[in-house]
């Protein structure tokens, strides 16, 4: 507990910030200040001159007292910003996880659902599908051919291929290098033949 720091008229300023229900149950809302994501998830309650702690940890301290090393407080009203001690519970970051996709509230950042992702469904079948070199898909969407190549092992976007067939493996040698490389030496055979 952050002892030394709790002083009378820091729970007060701490209560001054929570709007509880007028019945006493339900969510009691942290109005102060937030932190955590671009939003601020989370309330932030300022203990002392450089020191923060968020709100719902140090209402749980209050009525509970220290946090273990290493604990999370966790909410079971899925809340970010209750501080409603009953609301509260110890927990591992393991015991977080699961209490999170026990309640379906994991959101997956994957595939287009990336904002950062150059790419959909569809153009990733369509790589997935295509049969000209890494290099010359890449140019074409403006990646990195080892995202191309990534995408063709299904080491990504696994599960916009999953029901397409898979591609047979070019063997050594077959790619635009080894092609450039016969197209040499035929040359050069070729010359020879013909020169005389």
């Amino acid at each position: 507990m952050t002892t030394g720091l709790v002083t009378p008229q820091r729970l007060e300023n701490f209560w001054a910030k929570v709007d509880k229900p007028k019945d006493g149950t339900g969510c009691w809302l942290w109005t102060g200040a937030k932190q955590g994501g671009r939003n601020g998830r989370y309330g932030a309650f300022q203990l002392g001159w450089k020191t923060q702690k968020r709100a719902h940890r140090f209402s749980y301290e209050i009525a509970h007292g220290p946090i273990p090393q290493g604990m999370m407080v966790c909410h079971s009203c899925d809340t970010p910003l209750c501080v409603n001690p009953a609301h509260l519970f110890l927990g591992s970051a393991k015991d977080n996880i699961s209490d999170m996709d026990a309640k379906n509230r994991r959101v997956s950042c994957k595939g287009q659902k990336n904002g950062a992702s150059k790419l959909t469904v569809e153009s990733v079948r369509t790589i997935f599908l295509d049969p000209r070199t890494n290099r010359e898909i890449a140019d074409e969407h403006n990646i990195n051919s080892g995202l191309v190549s990534q995408i063709r092992h299904r080491k990504i976007w696994a599960e916009a291929t999953a029901d397409l067939p898979d591609q047979p493996r070019r063997k050594p040698g077959t790619g635009s290098s080894g092609f450039r490389l016969r197209q040499r030496l035929s040359n050069s055979t070729l010359q020879t033949i013909t020169q005389p």
